[in-house]
């Protein structure tokens, strides 16, 4: 898990469902900060600006 903050809480986004992640965003406002994609339903937590551009295009 490259997210401190996620590994801190020892959460694994990718056996989160959205009304989870929604309580885990209210929760611990800090994950808010950072950008969370969900691309072909993978979850990537503050991925970094090279993987986004693959990851999208």
């Amino acid at each position: 898990m490259k997210s401190p903050s996620v590994a801190k809480l020892g959460l694994n986004p990718a056996a989160l469902n959205e009304a989870e992640m929604i309580k885990w965003m209210i929760r611990e406002p800090r994950l808010l900060k950072r950008p969370i994609l969900v691309i072909d339903g993978k979850v990537h937590i503050q991925p970094r600006p090279k993987d986004i551009e693959r990851m999208v295009f």
